[in-house]
């Protein structure tokens, strides 16, 4: 991902929802542009329509502090860029001085008992750096000075010069690599900056499925137990005229009244989990204190589909290993600790600079005369200088740079234990898949036998040869069963996910953009809009 120069990261999050939340709406199974993980049920329309799982995302991203918060880190590290580049901005200065100088005469020749001088003095220059680690300076000096004196021949005096300078590093300081690590190591930390702030989006994402697919799990159980409220609603009016009829015993009258009411307990605790998990997905999806609508809709799918993964391992590792955020984050802060070694290493070598300095000079009375007096060829004064310095023993430079040595090498072995963590994640992801995949099927089964296993059993009881009770312990068998095939679904779904985490391939799934800035303005915009139109509706 590259960091633009001139526009410092304004990091935010852009969905490219292509017609999604429409056909997430849709009755029809496999609906052109469902959104990933949405299958949809034909006969569930007595489930409630509301916001899609796609849906669910984009209001989480638009309404999270936490990556609003985080995407103010890039925009910091896109300034501290430009701040290392102006480094080797130009510089330019002008000074000016008035002097009004009273002095007692040393002798005769000053010219008078009292020595007074007044000058007015301007220097102006301009300045620059340069990657070799040298500098230039280019400026331009005028003193225009009047006296008492009366040995002063020139008198007022304006002295003017142009001064042209240039200093280079030879030894320590020297070359682009060393004078550029600021900027080097400035744009890694921003891209650092920018893959942690994706992370924090894949990580927000990665919950709201979490918490809409636990959701999603709830609603079908629940359903399954209304579904087994109205068969024993009808098991008890049925026992109860077999009773009153004097063909069955008070006792299975009891036993049907008792199973309804362990079974809209049942029912109850599941209504329970269903509005905690609601909760828990509005929270994540509308995180404000105030204004949040706890009683939001949430479109629940149907279970009938399969979104079916690669599963190939090797396949899935490489990938992981090239996208994962925070490997990429260490690879860029060991790029920084290797500029950081160049550096160290450099700074242990001796100073040696070599300056030159050459000055046109002119002299007149008055400064426009004495500007027009300056020529190349004449009153020229040339100046070479060399400079030497080396510390006894070196020790400070030695230190630092066997501490950025260690750092690096500290650096290498925290990636390499890294790589495995993340080669374990993905082993343990692809794996997940598979055992989730396989309980589907295993779960599918069970809940035939134990369909089949009920039917039977109530064949049996019409015809006298099986006790209620034994029947009621056959649909509890049935009702487990449903359950147990539902959290299959569900738990196949969220380790889909969890391997689309690990690879890194979460926000591809959605067509998550990270944009920057105007694009994001626009979405920290609507965010606020909507924040203050809850306000006014309170």
């Amino acid at each position: 991902m590259s960091i633009s120069c001139k526009h410092v990261f304004i990091v935010s999050v852009v969905l490219v929802f292509l017609n999604l939340s429409v056909a997430a709406r849709s009755d029809t199974p496999g609906a052109k542009g469902a959104p990933p993980g949405s299958y949809i049920a034909e006969g569930d329309a007595s489930f409630e329509k509301g916001l899609s799982l796609t849906e669910c995302i984009e209001m989480g991203l638009q309404n999270n502090l936490g990556i609003r918060s985080a995407s103010y880190s890039p925009r910091i590290a896109g300034a501290a860029v430009i701040e290392a580049k102006a480094e080797f901005d130009m510089v330019y200065s002008l000074t000016y001085a008035f002097i009004d100088k009273d002095f007692p005469s040393a002798t005769v020749l000053d010219g008078a008992a009292i020595l007074r001088q007044k000058s007015h003095q301007v220097e102006t220059k301009l300045a620059k750096k340069l990657l070799t680690g040298g500098s230039i300076e280019f400026g331009f000096y005028t003193n225009h000075q009047k006296s008492n004196s009366i040995f002063a021949s020139v008198n007022p005096r304006s002295d003017s010069n142009f001064r042209f300078s240039i200093v280079q590093r030879l030894l320590r300081g020297f070359g682009p690599e060393y004078n550029r690590s600021r900027i080097d190591t400035a744009r890694n930390e921003a891209k650092i900056e920018d893959l942690r702030f994706e992370k924090e989006v894949l990580d927000v994402v990665f919950q709201i499925e979490k918490a809409y697919w636990e959701y999603v799990g709830f609603v079908h159980d629940l359903r399954v137990r209304d579904e087994a409220i109205k068969t024993a609603e009808q098991t008890l009016a049925n026992v109860t005229k077999q009773v009153e009829a004097g063909k069955k015993l008070e006792l299975e009258r009891l036993e049907a009244a008792e199973d309804l009411e362990n079974k809209k307990l049942a029912r109850l605790i599941t209504a329970k989990r269903v509005d905690d998990a609601r909760d828990a997905l509005v929270r994540l999806i509308e995180p404000y204190s105030e204004g949040v609508r706890w009683e939001a809709k949430i479109y629940v799918p149907g279970l009938l589909g399969r979104r079916e993964v690669d599963t190939d391992l090797e396949k899935n590792i490489k990938t992981a290993l090239a996208k994962r955020h925070e490997l990429l984050q260490a690879e860029l802060i060991i790029e920084n600790l290797g500029t950081e070694e160049r550096v160290a290493k450099n700074e242990m070598l001796p100073t040696f600079n070599l300056a030159y300095e050459v000055t046109w000079h002119g002299l007149d009375y008055q400064t426009y005369g004495s500007v027009r007096d300056i020529s190349i060829d004449r009153y020229v004064t040339d100046q070479l200088t060399a400079y030497f310095e080396y510390p006894l023993f070196n020790r400070a430079a030695k230190s630092r740079y066997l501490k950025t040595r260690y750092n690096l090498d500290r650096a290498m072995v925290d990636i390499d234990s890294l790589r495995m963590d993340v080669t374990l994640d993905v082993r343990a992801a692809v794996r997940n898949v598979k055992v989730t995949k396989n309980a589907i099927e295993v779960a599918r089964r069970s809940l035939e036998l134990a369909s089949r296993k009920l039917a039977v059993e109530r064949k049996r009881y019409d015809a006298g040869h099986a006790t209620l009770r034994d029947t009621l312990e056959y649909e509890q068998e049935k009702i487990r069963a449903q359950t147990l095939y539902i959290r299959a679904k569900i738990d196949y779904e969220q380790s889909v996910n969890g391997l689309e985490r690990a690879t890194a391939n979460t926000l591809e799934k959605y067509d998550i953009d990270i944009e920057r800035d105007h694009v994001a303005a626009r979405a920290l915009a609507a965010s606020q809009n909507r924040i203050n139109s809850n306000a006014e509706k309170d």
